[in-house]
């Protein structure tokens, strides 16, 4: 998940300092809903959220870990602009964690979807945007460059998860996506009248 829009007023604060702006606070009910209806559709719960220590990262994790009740640990492999960064941290994770939400940023967040999803093609995850993915890996360790494959639908069957090597992506959803679709049924609803 990349964290919710950032403010730039102020120029003098270092970038791990910024705040989120009015719109990214107003994205994280939306988004940490979205989430938590995603995940409800699961096989596992999640067992941990790690994010970014960056202050626009935490203030997402504090409402995610609040939407998920998992436990949150903040970790500087996070706050990472680079795929290869994010490389790192995920095959350190222990294999006890079967479903994590990571918290980070751009470009890290995208290429790395695109780098394990081979096919998914994801030209942007956008603030607030989370893209969830399934690894039939049995480790942390073995999901790497190239390890993904794009599916366009809900959750496969674990074993036909399992038999690739590769990650599904589960869904990808972002805030504008949200909006849009609220937007398009009410001018529908309008039009039929």
């Amino acid at each position: 998940m990349r964290h919710a829009k950032s403010s730039w007023k102020s120029s003098e604060l270092e970038d791990r300092y910024r705040p989120l702006s009015a719109r990214g606070i107003k994205d994280i009910p939306v988004m940490c809903k979205r989430l938590q209806k995603h995940v409800d559709q699961q096989p596992n719960s999640v067992d941990k959220i790690l994010s970014s220590p960056a202050v626009r990262a935490s203030q997402l994790a504090e409402s995610v870990v609040k939407s998920l009740g998992a436990p949150l640990e903040y970790g500087e492999d996070l706050y990472v602009f680079d795929a290869n960064g994010l490389d790192k941290m995920v095959s350190a994770l222990p294999d006890t964690l079967k479903s994590v939400v990571l918290i980070g940023h751009n470009p890290a967040i995208t290429d790395w979807v695109n780098r394990v999803c081979e096919n998914a093609l994801i030209f942007n995850v956008p603030t607030a945007g989370f893209v969830s993915l399934g690894f039939g890996a049995l480790t942390w360790r073995s999901v790497g460059f190239w390890e993904g494959a794009l599916y366009k639908s809900e959750l496969q069957e674990r074993e036909q998860l399992a038999e690739h090597k590769k990650g599904v992506l589960l869904e990808f959803s972002y805030p504008k996506l949200s909006h849009q679709c609220a937007e398009g049924q009410k001018s529908k609803r309008k039009s039929v009248e």
